[in-house]
């Protein structure tokens, strides 16, 4: 099966760029830019990815199927959740990938090597903490914005966004 696969919407439910979420509004991340910030994080086979807010599931299939990673997508929309399990199922990767319909703020997500996350300024801030006090050595990507206070490892710009990349010590 074809890497572009994946519509952002299918015949059972489509997606409207900048739709209201719970605290977010869906904006998909360009698929070069999930695989570049996949790649200087370097996601590999030991990884667990947690995608927080994992709309249609790009960046949990793109985990499993490049990196062959374990990925969990946290989706609050129950629609676009189910979206995304049947793009994992259409993706092959259903075996590696589980999509849960719930809330980032409420999920336990401490488990992670690595975080993926396409979020606002001041939901990256809620996060923060949380964030902080993962195990030394995760990774967290965040797509569109730096997290406060924080010097990314690494970052990579594509299709007009960034991706940056850090490292809990």
């Amino acid at each position: 099966m074809s890497k572009e696969f994946i519509s952002r919407g299918d015949e059972i439910y489509k997606p409207r760029l900048a739709q209201p979420g719970k605290d977010v509004i869906w904006v998909p991340t360009p698929s070069k830019l999930i695989a570049q910030t996949l790649e200087i994080a370097k996601v590999n086979e030991n990884d667990l990815l947690f995608d927080l807010g994992a709309g249609d599931g790009y960046a949990v299939i793109a985990a499993a199927r490049d990196h062959n990673a374990r990925a969990v997508g946290i989706e609050f929309n129950p629609d676009m959740a189910a979206l995304a399990r049947r793009n994992v199922e259409r993706a092959g990767v259903s075996d590696r990938v589980t999509i849960i319909n719930g809330d980032i703020l409420q999920e336990d997500f401490t488990q992670a090597t690595v975080i993926f996350m396409n979020l606002r300024p001041e939901l990256n801030r809620r996060l923060q903490p949380a964030l902080s006090r993962m195990q030394p050595g995760t990774r967290v990507i965040s797509i569109g914005y730096a997290l406060e206070g924080c010097e990314p490892s690494d970052s990579v710009t594509a299709d007009g966004a960034t991706g940056y990349v850090w490292v809990v010590t």
